[in-house]
């Protein structure tokens, strides 16, 4: 765990912030959410497609089925778990599997128009 600006306790996994702002999650009865996204390598923002999954509520089998959903309809993809730990876990499982996406920052999902965590 690092600390930010603010002073928030933020889950950074080899340079990846996947914590989602507190404000945001607390809405959901959550103190705490951690998110993973991936985005089609052509993806030049606008409106998409999307898969969003939760960890560790969905299975493995159903989470092979999203990802090949996702890159059959070229979807941006969204993992929402309840530790960091998941989170990098997930990243790791998803990315070889998602060969025609790419990792994308918390950060640039967020202001780009994801509509992540409440975002406008």
């Amino acid at each position: 765990m690092a600390r930010s600006k603010g002073g928030q306790q933020t889950h950074r996994a080899v340079g990846w912030t996947t914590r989602l702002p507190r404000a945001a999650t607390r809405n959901y009865g959550c103190e705490e959410l951690h998110a993973v996204v991936f985005q089609p390598v052509a993806d030049r923002g606008g409106v998409r497609n999307g898969v969003a999954v939760q960890i560790p509520e969905t299975p493995k089998p159903q989470i092979k089925t999203a990802l090949k959903c996702a890159t059959k309809a070229a979807s941006r993809v969204l993992f929402v778990c309840d530790t960091g730990e998941q989170a990098v876990t997930i990243a790791a499982f998803a990315a070889p599997r998602l060969p025609k996406h790419r990792r994308v920052a918390l950060e640039r999902a967020v202001n780009g128009d994801w509509n992540i965590a409440g975002a406008t």
